[in-house]
């Protein structure tokens, strides 16, 4: 008994502590991050059980490239979506996940098949501080 009361209760933690990291628990915003994946790949992760439709644009030095929109049924709290960007040419591009609510902007460094660099952007942070990389 003492030995499922235990793994019950380390059952319910880690839902919770999963749940909690989703959103921003000060301000209930979504989460949205670039994760690390295999060379000339993006992955973005997104979480948010309000919203049904999200969408991802990535942005070049000549304008809008890829424009991307997912839906989410009503039992979706989110997705994980890789991108492939092994055509690009090499250099810096600008990828941008919207929903109702929200925008994040991340600054991606791409160099021909190799590892992406993408830095959050918001007009304040420096240049130069990668949040994810392969």
């Amino acid at each position: 008994m003492k030995r499922t009361t235990t793994l019950l209760t380390l059952v319910l933690a880690t839902l919770f502590s999963i749940s909690a990291m989703a959103t921003d628990p000060i301000n209930g915003t979504p989460e949205v991050k670039i994760l690390p994946t295999e060379a000339g790949k993006l992955k973005v992760l997104y979480v948010n059980g309000h919203e049904k439709t999200v969408h991802v644009k990535i942005f070049g030095q000549d304008g809008l490239l890829i424009d991307d929109k997912v839906k989410l049924n009503n039992t979706d709290n989110g997705f994980i979506k890789m991108y492939n960007l092994k055509k690009l040419d090499a250099g810096k591009y600008w990828i941008e996940i919207s929903d109702a609510s929200m925008v994040v902007k991340y600054e991606i460094t791409y160099q021909n098949n190799q590892m992406v660099w993408a830095t959050y952007w918001d007009g304040m942070l420096p240049a130069d501080e990668g949040l994810a990389s392969n």
